[in-house]
């Protein structure tokens, strides 16, 4: 596992934490737990997201450009690279699945 994907998992665990207890111990009626739980939702699902999208592009569609005597090398600016690309991916979907959660609840 890349080190620098170690502050993502940290930061994936707190949100889905927080997730947990805005969906368990605040009131669902007051305007600003509604407010919480879309940001909570919204953090959580980017950083879990982005997380599984890099793990399954690395392993299914990552084709390595440099080769040496004992297979490919895949270097830390390739990883970088992919979980770059996969982190905006999530972005786009937890911003999409937090718009519908809104436009569900309110109209």
């Amino acid at each position: 596992m890349p080190k620098f994907l170690l502050p993502v998992f940290i930061l994936a665990l707190v949100s889905l934490a927080g997730l947990g207890y805005v969906v368990l111990k605040l009131d669902p009626e007051q305007t600003s737990s509604i407010i919480l739980f879309l940001v909570t939702f919204f953090f959580s699902l980017t950083f879990a997201l982005s997380l599984v999208f890099f793990f399954v592009h690395k392993k299914l569609f990552f084709k390595p450009r440099a080769f040496d005597a004992f297979g490919s090398v895949i270097t830390e600016n390739d990883l970088r690279l992919i979980f770059r690309t996969s982190f905006r991916n999530a972005i786009l979907l937890a911003a999409l699945l937090t718009i519908l959660l809104v436009l569900q609840r309110f109209l």
